[in-house]
């Protein structure tokens, strides 16, 4: 629903604001998609029902669309194209348990709205994937890899082991508490 999205987004800025101060800077050189609190697992949607994984490979509702593969949404910092640039700056691919690599179509990348400092990346699923369950996700921008998020196709579950060395984002979870308690103080249903 409608609301739940604007919740979601809500959310979505109010736990990325209190981390993004020590991870976007202006210069900094390297994408870094956001995940969820104390955990690589990626802040993602499915793009055109904004439901969060695991992801089917075909969508539940494709609106006409002639292509029958699904679309995720993830969400970035310190991804800025330059004038001139376009989507060929930007590639993804995704790793499974087996450490096979699929590449993913990056179909658009635009600022949040509202959010200058946030990208949303579009992504079109593999057509090789068949259940793979969880895969690591990462962008390269301008030859630059960003850190990878685990994202659930099929199921959730399973997958390769989480990269070392990418920032602890205890900070974004005091917020994510507090912004649900204050829904389910409002009376909200929190939506999973």
């Amino acid at each position: 629903s409608m609301l739940a999205t604007r919740w979601f987004l809500l959310y979505l800025v109010l736990t990325v604001n209190c981390g993004a101060q020590s991870l976007a800077q202006p210069d900094a050189p390297k994408a870094v998609l956001i995940s969820q609190p104390d955990s690589t697992r990626a802040i993602a949607l499915e793009a055109t029902t904004f439901t969060k994984e695991p992801f089917s490979l075909t969508p539940l509702s494709r609106f006409h669309d002639p292509d029958p593969r699904t679309r995720i949404l993830l969400f970035a910092l310190n991804l800025n194209l330059q004038p001139g640039e376009d989507l060929t700056a930007v590639t993804a691919n995704a790793e499974d348990i087996a450490h096979r690599q699929y590449s993913l179509k990056v179909e658009f990348v635009r600022e949040v709205p509202g959010e200058v400092w946030m990208k949303q990346v579009t992504l079109r699923l593999n057509d090789d994937f068949i259940d793979p369950g969880d895969v690591l996700i990462g962008i390269t921008y301008r030859g630059i890899a960003s850190n990878r998020v685990r994202v659930g196709i099929g199921h959730l579950g399973g997958g390769p082991p989480d990269d070392s060395g990418w920032p602890n984002q205890t900070g974004w979870n005091r917020t994510g508490r507090r912004f649900v308690d204050a829904k389910r103080r409002a009376g909200r249903n929190v939506h999973d």
